[in-house]
């Protein structure tokens, strides 16, 4: 009795097909047939691929001699040149070496050479600045002698002026003390020295009167400015009248503003003497012992009688 190739269950003769997993019974021995046949093929294959195999391994073996012979033959031609390059290097070392020796001791001569150098140089220099200091020294010295001088001289110049402000103001206070019962007795007589020539009446008739004596002497000072100032007035009035007579004769008015001008002027000086004047007479009546401005501080009186 045979069996079914594919599941194994025994097969009756005569029937054609398995009854168990129905695979026809020829097909069955074909497979088993092309089995058996796959079998021996691989048989002789893996006979074949085991010959070739030992084949390659024998190549292989050779090929592995023939690259450590040649390694070792590369190694022994390295090694060689290796020593050769070593003594080369010896060489070119013991070169170096000497090239050095020979830069040093230049370097070193050199060195000697440049401190000599920089000794002289050192010496120069001191040298030099101690000429710059010593000139120096003498300009300044000579420039604080002249500065010294200078001081000295402004200083005198200032003394000298400060005395004279101290002669001034002790010579013609701006405002003397007075005595009440002075101010009250001879106030108007007092009032009489910005009149023009009336001063003359307080300055005699009150000798006694500290009060009086003042405003004399600021009386003094408008008449001698009033006289000089009617001079220069006179001489204005004058010479504006010449410019009139020109633009007349000549028919240009131009002429008439210089003349114009000399009035104005003329005209200013007189109302400044007169305000002068009224300043003089209000301190004289108010009991104030104080300069006029501009020209109290001339004292003419004084000058007059100490020359």
């Amino acid at each position: 009795m045979s069996v079914c190739k594919f599941c194994g269950a025994e097969i009756a003769e005569g029937s054609k097909f398995c009854t168990e997993c129905g695979a026809p019974v020829e097909a069955a021995e074909t497979v088993s047939e092309v089995c058996d046949k796959v079998e021996d093929k691989a048989e002789c294959v893996c006979d074949d691929a085991k010959e070739a195999a030992g084949d390659a391994v024998g190549g292989v073996e050779k090929v592995v001699d023939t690259v450590e012979e040649k390694v070792e033959g590369v190694y022994d031609d390295v090694k060689d040149a290796a020593v050769d390059a070593a003594g080369d290097v010896e060489n070119v070392v013991d070169k170096v070496e000497d090239k050095v020796e020979g830069v040093y001791d230049d370097v070193k001569e050199a060195a000697v050479d440049a401190a000599g150098d920089v000794e002289n140089v050192a010496d120069k220099v001191e040298d030099k600045v101690e000429g710059v200091y010593d000139d120096v020294k003498e300009k300044v010295e000579d420039k604080v002698e002249d500065l010294k001088e200078k001081v000295e001289d402004k200083v005198e110049e200032v003394k000298e002026k400060a005395e004279d402000v101290v002669e001034d103001i002790k010579a013609a206070p701006a405002e003397e003390k007075v005595d009440p019962k002075d101010v009250e007795n001879n106030k108007w007589i007092s009032a009489l020295s910005y009149l023009g020539l009336l001063v003359l009446v307080p300055f005699f008739a009150k000798k006694d009167s500290k009060y009086a004596q003042y405003h004399a002497r600021q009386g003094f000072n408008l008449l001698a400015v009033g006289i000089i100032a009617g001079i220069v007035m006179t001489i204005l009035y004058i010479v504006g009248g010449v410019f009139y007579g020109i633009a007349g004769a000549t028919g240009k008015g131009l002429w008439v503003i210089p003349g114009v001008l000399l009035y104005l002027l003329a005209g200013a000086i007189g109302i400044a003497l007169t305000v002068f004047a009224i300043i003089g007479i209000v301190n004289a009546l108010t009991g104030k012992a104080k300069e006029l401005p501009l020209i109290g501080k001339l004292d003419i009186l004084r000058k007059i009688f100490k020359k």
